[in-house]
């Protein structure tokens, strides 16, 4: 009779939906969870809406806090296994090493006589956004007798959106 097929019919049915249904969990997860959306990107997009630059003068520091419109950055290809992200931002794009911690990722970029730490927390600020600050140290030494160079540090604070992959 099939009635009594039932059963197994359902049982069928449900291992073929299974992992479906696991996959679709993990992206409604993913979504609600920040630390699962941030340990699922790839390739994220930031911008700053404050910064506050600190300038020696006359060897006393003097910080300017200011609304910014930027930087805006994308980092992509973040890859924990290697380490490694590239960020892309003109004029040029930047190899970057990426420090994989539970609840936070560091992106640094120490070229060129200038550092830059670039870290991604797992808590959302707006919608699916999530906090993020940059801190860069940049100094060169020049001194033209009437013009001597000064250390300037730059902390920024933001949020970051995960870029989806391209379908």
């Amino acid at each position: 009779p099939p009635m009594a097929n039932r059963p197994a019919h359902r049982a069928v049915v449900a291992l073929v939906l299974l992992p479906y249904l696991s996959l679709a969990g993990t992206v409604l997860n993913a979504q609600e969870d920040p630390v699962a959306l941030l340990k699922g990107a790839t390739d994220i997009r930031c911008t700053f809406s404050s910064t506050t630059r600190t300038l020696w003068r006359n060897g006393e520091p003097q910080p300017t806090t200011r609304p910014s419109t930027g930087p805006v950055i994308v980092i992509r290809n973040i890859n924990p296994s290697s380490g490694s992200a590239l960020q892309i931002r003109e004029p040029i794009n930047k190899d970057l090493t990426f420090i994989d911690n539970p609840n936070e990722r560091h992106f640094i970029d120490a070229g060129g006589g200038k550092v830059t730490v670039t870290v991604v927390l797992s808590q959302f600020t707006t919608g699916k956004k999530l906090r993020a600050a940059q801190y860069s140290h940049d100094y060169t030494a020049l001194d033209l007798g009437s013009f001597k160079a000064e250390p300037e540090i730059a902390f920024n604070v933001g949020e970051c959106e995960v870029i989806p992959p391209a379908q």
